[in-house]
């Protein structure tokens, strides 16, 4: 379900619709012209990095393609202790971003976020950045502390942090005369949430609890990300992140596009059997272009992975936050009515006839309170982490036993989920329309 333009293949998100309670994207094929693909910034690109001037470097194609700009995958050999050739040769692969022309200030917020969220373990990895503004910025420096201030939050100056940065200050140097801005990250290359919860609708498939609470562990943690920046040695690998000891107040940063298209996939630990990526990969949140602060930055972001959990349970988009019905539920109101048991006279939860019969209760609940109408009832970052920390550990040491009804639970099971759910080649089809359920935003890795 791709397109081609002179070898370039892509998706391309065409339109929201709303069908009565639900939010459908439609994902149409096209043969697009030169109006639809800035071909003139791809032929940039693709000669910028398959040049002589940089032979390290190799143009592999367009990575993701959003409304406001696109990113190319670009290959790096490093070369090793003997030399470029030589044995100890390693490649990696990097994600150059690059804005629409009226989408530029978007991009510049996401570098001063990536820069401050630099060292953490479930964000996406800042390498490099330029902007050719810059001498315009530092001119504006000269005229007064408002410019000033300008120039701090908007400038790009490269990062010369060594996390995986053998080479990263030769990505630095090899966007010299590439017009600015633009941006260079981690490739992820193994898709986004989005696709998952697309495959699990397309093949229903039941995401297994272990999955849901390592998706969720990982959501978390991006969080604490949001909430205490700047904690980690930007020098060293990224470190998963922790809540201070010390009482240090939470941030006041706010994601404010987070869904399933900017939820990355990233790689298991290694050596796979450890860690809490042993069995599911690692979760990375991008694309900080509409990041803010707020003074409820936590709370919202909590909300907003609280979200993208229960669609993953449903495998549909499920109405929630103000203008949408509330269900009481062991003593508050929440709108995680469609994963509740359903209500009789005799008993007001039953678990007969429940539609989400293997769903761990624990899990239930926690979504519940996470989605409760009063922000009041709803966890804290603290309580979140702790609470899934435990139930992710304890879910792992009950598949070990699992009975019969539970076999979807053991690492087996597991494995041949996220081979289905994730890594299966899609079938080729000639259908002209697709069309893909995403609960929050366009789906396709490294979109704007």
């Amino acid at each position: 379900m791709t397109c081609s333009i002179d070898g370039e293949r892509y998706w391309e998100r065409i339109v929201l619709r709303h069908y009565e309670d639900e939010f459908e994207f439609v994902v149409r094929l096209f043969s697009l012209g030169s109006d639809a693909l800035d071909t003139a910034a791809l032929n940039q690109i693709r000669d910028h990095f398959n040049s002589a001037q940089y032979p390290r470097f190799a143009y592999e194609g367009v990575a993701g393609r959003g409304v406001f700009g696109t990113t190319y995958r670009v290959r790096e050999t490093l070369p090793g202790p003997g030399g470029a050739g030589g044995q100890g040769e390693t490649t990696r692969w990097l994600a150059v971003k690059r804005a629409a022309e009226k989408e530029k200030e978007a991009l510049r917020n996401e570098v001063r976020w990536l820069k401050e969220l630099r060292g953490s373990e479930h964000i996406v990895h800042f390498v490099a950045s330029r902007d050719d503004g810059e001498k315009e910025e530092k001119e504006k420096e000269k005229q007064g502390p408002v410019a000033r201030l300008v120039w701090k939050l908007s400038s790009l100056r490269v990062s010369n942090n060594k996390n995986n940065n053998r080479g990263n200050k030769n990505v630095k140097e090899a966007l010299k005369g590439l017009e600015g801005p633009v941006l260079v990250m981690e490739y992820l290359a193994n898709g986004d949430l989005g696709q998952m919860y697309y495959r699990t609708v397309k093949y229903d498939l039941v995401v297994p609890n272990r999955v849901l609470w390592s998706i969720l562990l990982c959501l978390v943690r991006a969080c604490i990300a949001m909430a205490y920046p700047g904690k980690a040695d930007k020098n060293a690998e990224p470190c998963r992140e922790e809540i201070p000891s010390d009482g240090t107040p939470p941030s006041n940063i706010e994601h404010g596009d987070l869904h399933m298209g900017n939820i990355m996939i990233g790689d298991f630990a290694r050596p796979s059997s450890e860690g809490e990526h042993g069995l599911v990969p690692v979760l990375k949140l991008i694309d900080f272009g509409m990041a803010k602060e707020s003074k409820d930055a936590v709370q919202e972001n909590l909300f907003s992975i609280s979200k993208v959990l229960i669609n993953l349970i449903a495998r549909k988009v499920v109405p929630t936050g103000l203008g949408t019905p509330a269900t009481g539920y062991k003593g508050y109101r929440t709108w995680a009515t469609e994963i509740l048991p359903p209500q009789t006279d005799d008993n007001p939860f039953s678990s007969f006839d429940y539609k989400y019969a293997t769903l761990d209760p624990e899990l239930r609940d926690l979504i519940a309170r996470c989605l409760a109408q009063d922000p009041g009832k709803r966890p804290g970052l603290a309580e979140m982490l702790r609470e899934v920390q435990a139930a992710a550990a304890a879910a792992a040491d009950k598949s070990a036993t699992a009975r019969d009804e539970d076999v979807m639970e053991t690492d087996d099971a597991i494995h041949a989920f996220l081979q289905r759910a994730l890594y299966d080649a899609e079938d080729d089809t000639s259908e002209n329309e697709v069309t893909r359920k995403d609960p929050f935003g366009d789906i396709g890795g490294y979109d704007f």
